[in-house]
């Protein structure tokens, strides 16, 4: 009689700690919260974090009564409050001491899609338009034909030459296009680069 009339009571004081428990955490949760609202972004969940949730979780399932795991709870509690949940839902699990509830809490961490994944590679160069590389061809073939003239005359003039006829035209990207523009040129099958900086019409 004796035993039951003291497990009532132990039951009864549990409850009230609880009551109280979830009162802290609903007011504290309801801080955050306000202090979330005021600009300052909740702080990413890391591998770190999940883990040291998964221990303290493990520890409170060993409890007879998980319930008894105030230090545990505590230190749980401080953990989720770093964490992208809600915080009233945060401050009503741990103050009902629910474990069932807990172990969904961090998986749902753990499921969460990475907050810090590797920065993403720089997006590839815009892909120039059909205008500008147009535009870019056209000042090409008029710069080459300038050259090749430039380079027949010079070698009509020459005394060893008598006035052979120039080699395979080509010559370097005009400067007032970006390379972008005459890779792109290339790749379209327009130009063919043969090295060195140097460009030449296609066949």
């Amino acid at each position: 009689m004796l035993n039951a009339k003291w497990q009532m009571l132990n039951e009864a004081h549990l409850n009230r700690a609880a009551e109280r428990f979830v009162h802290a955490a609903m007011h504290s949760g309801r801080m955050l919260s306000d202090h979330r609202h005021e600009g300052s972004p909740a702080m990413a969940t890391d591998p770190t974090t999940i883990t040291k949730l998964d221990e303290l979780l493990a520890a409170i399932q060993a409890f007879d009564d998980p319930r008894r795991a105030g230090s545990e709870w505590k230190q749980t509690h401080k953990l989720l409050q770093t964490t992208d949940l809600a915080s009233a839902g945060v401050g009503h699990v741990v103050g009902m001491r629910d474990v069932a509830k807990l172990a969904e809490l961090v998986d749902q961490l753990r499921n969460a899609p990475e907050a810090c994944e590797a920065a993403p590679a720089a997006p590839p160069a815009d892909v120039p338009d059909e205008a500008t590389c147009k535009r870019a061809l056209r000042v090409f073939r008029k710069r080459l034909s300038l050259t090749v003239l430039d380079e027949e005359s010079t070698l009509g003039r020459s005394p060893l030459t008598k006035g052979a006829a120039a080699g395979a035209a080509s010559m370097t990207a005009p400067a007032e296009y970006p390379h972008e523009v005459w890779q792109e040129l290339v790749r379209q099958g327009k130009l063919r680069y043969i090295g060195h900086g140097f460009y030449e019409l296609a066949k």
